[in-house]
């Protein structure tokens, strides 16, 4: 796998993208004044305790409280508690959500003040991990566990130590910060997020870091030899094709080289995928091409998850395959396909009904929420009224008002398709009702207006026939 990270930094905006293998994989933006808080560490006090929800509520010094999950009797209101934050709200329409596990993340390794020992990452080998735990045994600061990342095998045991090293002084600053200041309070903030991205992104599979604008400033860890600076005027992610690519990260429908395609619908509790051969239509019999286009979508499945950064419970209805080898071969699949991922993912099974279920924890804002809004006109569901049923709600107010003893006449504007539907229907009897086709309003809503007696009409207003009226 080829990795190539692209940065264009904006006095405005700065992005990041990541291409592996010629597909945008990742991607991430942040406007000016912009800060995310995930991992940064707070002293904050509680204020609520919900025991039936294993929930406190805790104040950081922000606008909201934060969320943090708790055992009975685990902490009382008016405690003093160091946190670190684990995750940033979606779309901040919620408090922080807090951990008392702190964990201090280097280049090469994770510093988690607490139980003792080495531990290795379980996306290496295991001959490699078990030659990592025995290299670093003595690296472990005292009351501290050392995490080695998939980056450490390519680095040797001084460096892994002296990050160690760098990483207990850290912790010794913010124990030392937690005694000295008051509740609540920032402790330690987390480094911005293209420094994160660049410390996990880059490994050895990394050949390429392009960036441009902000003086093409990087941290002083990324080795030059894999730079390449670009020089202002064409934008670089239109040099690069992600412009492009970043346009259709969002559509529901996403196709597969073999024809195939899948389907991603994201709702409150889950994201469902499903997964259809579309133009795949194979050579030779149906389980064959089912299982072609299920490693395709497999394959296509985990790059999108990454890609939108889809968190929570998520369910995939491949296509249904007989043969339980090429269901096992599927899972394993999927497996090697989600072990490139940051995030952490669990594949928990394939169901009796033939869907596969998975959990991934997001590392940010999901995509849709950096690139879009809820549609002022559908209220976010991706559906409007019907030019018909628009139609009837005008004339249904227009009864009510008629109803109430309103004597006026009533002119309706509505968007031209439902401005044409209603002058098919009739006014209720006694009712002076002139329809008003308005291109400005949006899909589905209407505006009622009583008119003033001698008011000029607008020409283009169009009388509804009544129905005391003899056609």
């Amino acid at each position: 796998m080829k990795r190539e990270l692209y940065l264009e930094l904006g006095p405005d905006l700065s992005r990041l993208a990541a291409v592996e293998d010629g597909l945008l994989c990742e991607y991430a933006q942040e406007r000016a004044g912009e800060r995310k808080q995930t991992g940064s560490i707070y002293k904050g006090r509680v204020q609520r305790v919900l025991s039936g929800m294993q929930a406190a509520f805790v104040d950081v010094g922000l606008e909201k409280n934060a969320f943090l999950p708790v055992h009975a009797g685990e902490v009382r209101v008016g405690d003093e508690l160091l946190v670190q934050v684990e995750a940033d709200p979606p779309g901040g329409t919620k408090g922080l959500r807090l951990t008392r596990r702190i964990a201090l993340p280097g280049r090469l390794c994770v510093l988690s003040p607490g139980e003792a020992g080495v531990r290795v990452s379980r996306k290496l080998p295991e001959a490699e991990r078990a030659r990592l735990l025995e290299l670093c045994r003595d690296a472990c600061p005292e009351g501290c566990t050392l995490v080695l990342r998939t980056q450490a095998a390519q680095a040797d045991a001084r460096e892994i130590e002296e990050e160690a090293c760098l990483l207990a002084q850290r912790w010794r600053e913010i124990e030392r910060g937690f005694a000295m200041r008051g509740a609540p309070g920032l402790v330690w903030q987390e480094e911005g997020l293209f420094s994160r991205m660049l410390r996990d992104l880059l490994t050895p599979q990394t050949v390429r870091v392009c960036v441009q604008g902000a003086a093409q400033a990087l941290p002083a860890w990324v080795p030059e030899g894999v730079v390449q600076r670009v020089a202002d005027g064409m934008p670089l992610f239109d040099l690069a094709g992600i412009e492009q690519k970043l346009e259709r990260a969002l559509e529901r429908h996403v196709w597969l080289d073999c024809g195939g395609y899948l389907v991603i619908d994201c709702c409150e509790a889950l994201t469902v995928i499903d997964v259809n051969s579309g133009k795949c239509t194979g050579r030779s019999d149906l389980e064959e091409t089912a299982l072609r286009v299920n490693l395709e979508a497999a394959r296509e499945a985990a790059r999108q998850l990454r890609l939108r950064d889809i968190g929570g419970i998520v369910v995939i209805d491949f296509i249904d395959m007989k043969d339980e080898a090429h269901n096992a071969a599927l899972l394993e699949a999927l497996r090697e396909a989600t072990a490139a991922d940051r995030a952490k993912v669990h594949i928990v099974d394939m169901t009796p009904l033939g869907l596969v279920e998975l959990t991934r924890k997001r590392l940010s804002s999901p995509l849709r929420e950096q690139l879009e809004r809820p549609c002022p006109a559908c209220g976010g569901s991706g559906r409007v009224l019907s030019a018909e049923e628009t139609a009837r709600r005008a004339l249904l107010q227009v009864r009510r008002r008629a109803a109430g003893g309103s004597e006026a006449a009533l002119l309706v504007r509505l968007h031209p398709a439902a401005e044409k539907a209603l002058r098919d229907l009739h006014a209720p009897a006694g009712c002076t009702v002139y329809a008003l086709a308005d291109a400005q309003m949006r899909p589905g809503t209407f505006a009622l207006t009583a008119l003033c007696t001698g008011e000029a009409l607008p020409a283009e207003a169009v009388p509804l026939p009544s129905l005391n009226r003899k056609e």
